[in-house]
């Protein structure tokens, strides 16, 4: 079991009523509470060990993730990492050759997905095969094997080095490249800021670093090994200018505030008006 995962395990259980994930889309608020999540995460990671026992597959192999960001982002991260495999985040905008390129590369045999974006495994691998449809929080979900690598095959990496998570890189400053963190590795970083920041159940930390860059597993573990909330805006609210962004978060506050020195801020605390204070953090390779 990833000491991680077990952190996140226990602020589930100390702040169970608490919300742990926000999610904004199209105007409407969708809240889950920690309780909620961690029952989701082990349902997840059943399903998981179970596929894992009845094919034969080396726990210790990667899980990759191919879904848009969104609530149930979060929960299938904790739930790979619960069933003791580390996972991979593919870029759901990424080209069909990036994608089998990364799954060859790191031989991922089993891969979390929708119906939106399944066409992307199905047509790249000839011996690729949906095992499994599953819900969480009523988001229709699939597992499937990418049939690339015989079953039973191991992932030495991970066993000589703890492997953690893998990204590849958008490629923004060169050539893309596949990135491997162990826990030992990401781990203290996240321990340390959350101690820097005073993190508590009345914080809110928005989830804006893409994929392709680490500093969103550090965001999202920051509120989760804290009792903080996780806020999660649509695609395309992400995408859009800090302003826009801010009247999405605050849409009563962001009318009648200035927002001019919000942009070009390192760090930026918002506070909302029912309390709860957004951290927004802007990271610089």
């Amino acid at each position: 079991m990833y000491q991680l995962a077990e952190i996140v395990k226990d602020a589930c259980k100390t702040h169970g009523e608490k919300v742990a994930v926000r999610f904004y889309k199209d105007g409407f608020l969708k809240t889950i509470s920690y309780h909620h999540f961690n029952e989701a995460a082990h349902l997840l990671s059943g399903i998981l060990k179970e596929i894992q026992c009845n094919f034969e597959i080396v726990t210790h192999n990667y899980i990759a993730i191919l879904v848009d960001v969104s609530d149930i982002y979060p929960v299938i991260i904790q739930g790979i990492l619960l069933s003791g495999s580390p996972f991979v985040c593919l870029d759901v905008d990424g080209s069909k050759g990036d994608l089998a390129n990364l799954i060859e590369k790191l031989k991922i045999q089993i891969l979390l997905t929708n119906e939106k974006h399944a066409d992307k495994i199905s047509t790249n691998f000839d011996e690729s095969e949906k095992l499994k449809d599953y819900e969480l929080f009523e988001s229709a979900c699939q597992i499937w094997k990418t049939g690339i690598v015989k079953y039973g095959c191991n992932n030495d990496d991970y066993l000589n080095k703890r492997l953690l998570y893998a990204i590849q890189t958008s490629g923004s400053t060169g050539e893309k490249k596949i990135v491997q963190v162990t826990e030992d590795c990401i781990l203290p970083n996240i321990l340390e800021l959350r101690d820097l920041f005073e993190l508590s159940t009345a914080d809110v930390i928005y989830y804006g670093s893409p994929i392709t860059f680490d500093p969103n597993i550090i965001e999202l573990f920051l509120a989760l090994t804290s009792g903080a909330s996780l806020c999660i805006v649509s695609s395309k609210a992400r995408a859009a200018t800090v302003p826009v962004l801010v009247d999405v978060l605050f849409p009563e506050k962001s009318e009648n505030d200035d927002l001019s020195n919000v942009e070009n801020s390192e760090n930026v605390d918002l506070s909302g008006n029912d309390g709860w204070c957004v951290i927004v953090f802007e990271w610089y390779c």
